[in-house]
């Protein structure tokens, strides 16, 4: 099958993770079609604000279409994103931050598991990824899974 893309526009990307322990950080780009070899480009020189409903932060541009400030998210606070754009378009999106779920692991040594029990608030639906980190001796590197 041929993809032909002769038409096709460049749409602006949104990335952001919000995590408590981790500063804010956007990443804007632009799409690109699939029948190439083309990276995302980098969509710089935008205006990227974060809200929390009472305090709003304007990001600074740290290069590559990375924009950051030093501040940390908090856990149970709501945040708004705005991304005008100079074509009168306006990105934005809004998340809340979840409070840290009580995590409890217990070790299960004669079947070579560990049994991972999360509990949080019944009331919001919250999504984990649990994964596990191990140091290969032999290697002297790690592996994830």
């Amino acid at each position: 099958m041929t993809l032909e893309f002769d038409e096709f526009h460049h749409n602006p990307v949104v990335n952001c993770l919000l995590v408590p322990d981790s500063v804010i950080k956007v990443h804007l780009s632009l799409s690109a079609p699939a029948d190439g070899d083309e990276l995302f480009p980098d969509l710089s020189g935008a205006k990227v604000e974060i809200s929390d409903g009472k305090k709003a932060l304007e990001l600074i541009h740290t290069g590559s279409g990375y924009y950051q400030t030093p501040e940390l998210p908090q856990p149970g606070k709501a945040y708004s994103l705005k991304v005008p754009l100079d074509n009168n378009v306006l990105l934005k999106s809004e998340t809340k931050i979840p409070v840290k779920p009580d995590i409890k692991i217990t070790s299960l040594p004669d079947r070579n598991l560990a049994k991972v029990t999360i509990s949080d608030k019944p009331e919001e639906q919250n999504f984990y990824w649990v994964g596990i980190k191990i140091f290969i001796k032999n290697s002297e590197s790690y592996q994830y899974e």
